[in-house]
């Protein structure tokens, strides 16, 4: 018998044409396309970097599938995946990372377990 992931719901969508500067908080499913400079931000929330997006600015987030281009850090409190085109500029912190040949990745790679505290990443801590 396979097992399939449960497909989750995508409430928040930036589309290939969008431009925003600022601070996104959402729950739920995220997915951008367009570009993004700023912070992303939730607690349990998945994000979805589309093949066409360029996000400048730091991710802090449940779960994170990157197929486009992120320029920052990011912390994932359960998994980060990373596939073709993707490019990842900046450090990745979660319990389950997944970064497929094909991915220019550039920066830490630093894997968790539930007793380290995922939130202590961030630009000003890096050395």
């Amino acid at each position: 018998m396979i097992r399939r992931k449960k497909k989750k719901e995508i409430d928040t969508f930036l589309g290939p044409r969008t431009q925003i500067k600022g601070a996104i908080t959402f729950e739920g499913g995220m997915r951008v396309e367009g570009k993004f400079e700023g912070d992303i931000i939730s607690k349990v929330g998945e994000v979805i970097v589309g093949p066409q997006a360029v996000i400048n600015g730091d991710l802090n987030v449940g779960s994170a599938l990157v197929m486009g281009e992120v320029n920052g850090c990011i912390n994932a409190e359960t998994r980060i995946e990373i596939h073709p085109p993707g490019k990842m500029i900046g450090d990745i912190r979660a319990p389950f990372i997944l970064i497929d040949p094909g991915v220019v990745f550039n920066g830490q790679c630093i894997v968790t377990n539930d007793d380290d505290n995922k939130s202590d990443i961030s630009p000003d801590k890096h050395e």
